[in-house]
Formats: structure tokens, C-alpha cells, sequence
């Protein structure tokens, strides 16, 4: 399983579509808003119990049997999936600690972007979906306080991810968008030959 966990706007459909075209995995899970409605209530209960100093040995034995309990209603609506590159699985919605323990052998992907190229994406997105970001006025109203609350979630996302790489390092990938075209990185990655040419771009704002 592969689950690309970067914030949005980092080419993760790209990447989820690039390991299919690799052999991979098979089928990769975009976005399901039914899914990620059902799915935030676990998302925060499953976050609060990891503390930015904890290991994840020390996590999955105190929570491990808590987290595979509270994740069971999700996983019916994930098992058909093999790379997750959107919510709820994938980007930074569950901490990596809670999607280690219920995907023991999950490898992590995480897509750096240049700051200000990923916050104009992401204003260019966020106002494009007004029914999916219905605070997409703050861009109108006070475009440098989103800016800083962006900024402040990626650092965060980031900081977790880092737990997950420092135990297994293995299985974390770090790429910038310029490994982005083409498959040479990937390929490595998962073990792959490389097909040859450009990466096709998908779900391009």
C-alpha cells in the first residue's frame, strides 16, 4: 500500500496515478466526501492521542488496539484501494502513526513544493471550491492570515511526518515537484522499472 501524505496541492493525484502506471498498485482513492464526512470524527478523536514527542513503539502500545478499533467502520469503504493520494487516507488528515498501525506495511510519499508556488495553488483551489472550502472568503477578507494558517499546518504535517520517517525510514519517500517529471523517483522507490518520457500531470488547477 502506498499513501501519499503531503498537503494538498502537492501533485498527489499525479503521484497516486504514477504508481499505478507502475505496477505499484492497482486502483488509487481520490477524493469521496461521503467517506471523509464519516471519517472526520475518527480523524480527531485518532490525532489527539499522539504527542508531538512520542515515539511510535510507545504510541502503538498504548493505542494500537484503540486505533484499529476506531478505524473498522472506514475500512470496508478503503479495502478496494491499494494507493491513497486524497482524503481521508491520504494528504495529512489521520496523523502517520494511526495509518502505520492500521497498514502496518504502508510506504508514505511526501511531494515538497516552493511556499509560495503551494499557497497561490492552493487560494487558486481553495476559491474554485467554495462547497468544499466554505471559508474561502478569508482569501477576500484577510488573505495574509490564511496564508499564515497554511503556512502553520504544513510545519505541523511536516513535523509528523518526520515522527514516521525517524521510525521507519524505509518506508518514507521525500521528493520535490521537479522529481515530478518523470518516473525515475518513484521507480526507485517502489522497487519499479522506469517507464520512459515525461509524467503525465493530473487534476491540474
Amino acid at each position: 500500500m502506498y499513501i501519499v501524505a503531503s498537503p494538498f496541492k502537492t501533485a498527489t493525484t499525479t503521484v497516486g496515478h504514477a504508481l499505478v502506471d507502475l505496477g505499484a498498485g492497482k486502483r488509487c482513492m481520490g477524493y469521496d466526501a461521503a467517506v471523509m464526512s464519516s471519517a472526520k470524527p475518527i480523524i480527531r478523536r485518532l490525532n489527539t492521542l499522539v504527542t508531538p514527542d512520542q515515539n511510535f513503539t510507545h504510541f502503538k502500545r498504548q493505542h494500537g488496539a484503540a486505533v484499529r478499533r476506531a478505524m473498522l467502520p472506514l475500512l470496508p469503504k478503503l479495502a478496494h484501494f491499494d494507493i491513497f493520494a486524497d482524503a481521508p487516507l491520504g494528504h495529512t488528515h489521520f496523523h502517520p502513526f494511526v495509518r502505520k498501525i492500521v497498514a502496518p506495511k504502508a510506504r508514505f510519499i511526501w511531494v515538497n513544493r516552493d511556499t509560495k508556488e503551494w499557497l497561490r495553488s492552493a487560494r487558486r483551489w481553495e476559491t474554485a471550491h467554495p462547497d468544499v472550502y466554505r471559508n474561502h472568503t478569508v482569501w477576500a477578507d484577510d488573505a495574509k492570515s490564511r496564508r499564515r494558517v497554511l503556512r502553520q499546518k504544513w510545519r505541523a504535517n511536516w513535523a509528523e511526518f518526520t515522527q514516521l520517517r525517524d521510525a521507519f525510514p524505509d518506508d518514507c519517500l521525500v521528493i520535490d515537484m521537479a522529481d515530478l517529471n518523470n518516473y525515475a523517483a518513484l521507480a526507485s522507490f517502489t522497487g519499479r522499472r522506469v517507464i520512459p518520457g515525461p509524467m503525465p500531470r493530473h487534476n491540474v488547477g
